[in-house]
């Protein structure tokens, strides 16, 4: 068993959740298919946030959304619906849904499922969707060449390696903890070799730059440029 995340800090936390879903799936004795699920959020309100939680699995009767902390302390437990009345599509389509309010926590949630067959057969699907927030969004407002190692101009040219900085703002409420932050591409003249960098800390209603240290790749995104782009290449992060 194996898994390769996005880069090098997503790599323990994907083999964690690839273990997770492989247990998951041996216990059903492979006789089910793993459920889909998506949690989308409204931040209109700063007190509270409210999430619609959608999930769709194959030859069920019930679905029950279970709503985890951080630590894996279990928040709530509620029923969806395939009712057309809670926001699932429509009715008995095999989409259920229902909706779901917290107010905003410093730490981001985890969503699992609880399936239920006709035949009453049940299981549990923990930690489907992962560092779900509670409040935002954080904007990245701007992102800063910390270093380019071919004439080190501060700007990004053919045939580099770059490595940039995020510049984020918190317009919320809340202190964010442990944030992190995922630049990506999908610009073919462009080799995403690292896309994570984290913040430990962002309070309320702040804007703060990632601190480059060319020791700690915790603290850039790094890119290689291909040598054969243009000059007037323009690159969409």
């Amino acid at each position: 068993m194996g898994a390769i995340g996005q880069d090098h800090l997503l790599n323990v936390q994907e083999l964690r959740h690839s273990d997770t879903q492989i247990q998951n799936l041996y216990n059903s004795l492979f006789m089910t298919e793993l459920p889909e699920a998506s949690i989308t959020p409204d931040y209109t309100n700063r007190e509270e946030t409210q999430f619609t939680i959608r999930a769709q699995a194959e030859g069920v009767a019930m679905i029950f959304a279970k709503l985890d902390d951080a630590s894996s302390e279990n928040l709530d437990t509620i029923p969806l619906f395939d009712d057309g009345a809670h926001q699932d599509s429509l009715a008995a389509d095999g989409i259920f849904g229902n909706i779901w309010t917290t107010s905003p926590m410093t730490k981001g949630l985890s969503l699992g499922l609880t399936t239920i067959s006709p035949e009453n057969d049940t299981l549990n699907w923990p930690g489907l969707l992962q560092q779900i927030p509670t409040f935002g969004p954080v904007d990245a407002t701007d992102l800063l060449v910390s270093s380019d190692n071919i004439n080190r101009d501060g700007k990004i040219n053919p045939g580099e390696n770059i490595r940039l900085t995020a510049r984020v703002g918190n317009p919320s409420n809340q202190n964010i903890e442990h944030l992190k932050i995922l630049i990506s591409t999908n610009d073919p003249w462009v080799d995403v070799q690292d896309r994570s960098q984290s913040l430990d800390f962002l309070s309320a209603q702040d804007t703060l730059n990632a601190v480059y240290d060319a020791q700690n790749p915790q603290t850039f995104s790094a890119f290689q440029i291909a040598a054969d782009a243009s000059e007037d290449h323009l690159i969409e992060l």
